[in-house]
């Protein structure tokens, strides 16, 4: 099951969190204000989506950790037993735009696309504390971890760059314009959403690459995800989901549809979801904020 996000007004035509079906029918989910991103409830059938003054969001340890571009913060929120966020036990401050949250090997990684780092800090007792900082060049806006390497798309330079283990640079990638999301593929491939262009690129990981460009279906690529060996593209200005079939041996796409989702703002594949009306759609608690 394929779920969008879309921008409403007066930042987009949108109308919330949709459904895409396979036959390129858009069912609305729930009519939430601006979702920017999604992300899913590892094991309710829920899926929390941001708030208009977040730009990203994660679930770590029983907490949904919420990113604020605009104010410089990172909050954690608490959930309950039944998936609700609670208003934030913590406001983290001191970014200048901090753009995506991920949890790895016991920590919860922050990119700050405004200062140039990516920060790590622990979860601890619904706190973030602080235990280290990795310079990024260029405004780190999004980041994965494939194998053994680090690899961020920086926004401001129009590049993606990789890092070792412990954040020392290996290679850059420089031939891009405006890069917003990344996903690998079978460890063999690296997908990059450009745009002003609106392209993807592929890349090898590690070394980065370059095996081709290709059209990405519309136009502003914000987000893309891969999804077994399907890739789908969320395309904001242009209104649409596009969906390829990647191939397993070059890495190249085969296009297969494309789905009218007023300005779409990302994509959320699921797992373990058959039915759309097990779901709820759930914004973090601001209360207090």
């Amino acid at each position: 099951m394929l779920l969008a996000g879309c921008y409403t007004p007066p930042r987009g035509e949108g109308a919330g969190v949709v459904r895409v079906l396979p036959d390129r029918r858009v069912r609305l989910l729930a009519g939430v204000p601006s979702p920017s991103f999604l992300a899913q409830h590892p094991a309710l059938p829920i899926v929390y989506a941001t708030d208009p003054d977040s730009c990203h969001l994660a679930v770590v340890g029983g907490h949904l950790i919420t990113a604020q571009y605009a104010a410089g913060t990172v909050r954690v929120h608490p959930l309950h037993a039944d998936g609700t966020a609670g208003p934030p036990s913590q406001v983290l401050d001191g970014f200048v735009h901090p753009h995506m949250i991920s949890a790895y090997a016991g920590e919860v990684l922050i990119s700050d696309l405004g200062g140039d780092v990516v920060r790590r800090t622990r979860l601890d007792g619904g706190r973030l504390t602080p235990v280290g900082e990795h310079a990024v060049p260029g405004g780190p806006r999004h980041f994965v971890r494939l194998g053994d390497h680090w690899t961020v798309t920086c926004e401001r330079d129009g590049a993606v760059a990789t890092f070792d283990p412990d954040w020392r640079p290996i290679a850059r990638y420089a031939g891009l314009t405006q890069p917003s999301e990344l996903a690998g593929h079978r460890n063999r491939f690296v997908y990059v959403a450009d745009r002003g262009p609106d392209v993807v690129a592929v890349l090898t990981p590690g070394d980065l690459r370059l095996v081709a460009e290709f059209p990405s279906g519309g136009m502003w690529p914000r987000h893309l995800a891969v999804d077994g060996s399907l890739l789908h593209v969320a395309h904001q200005r242009s209104g649409d989901v596009t969906t390829f079939r990647l191939d397993p041996q070059t890495g190249l796409p085969r296009r297969l549809r494309a789905a009218s989702v007023p300005a779409a703002s990302c994509v959320l594949p699921l797992v373990g979801v058959r039915r759309a009306t097990q779901l709820r759609i759930i914004t973090p608690d601001t209360t207090g904020v």
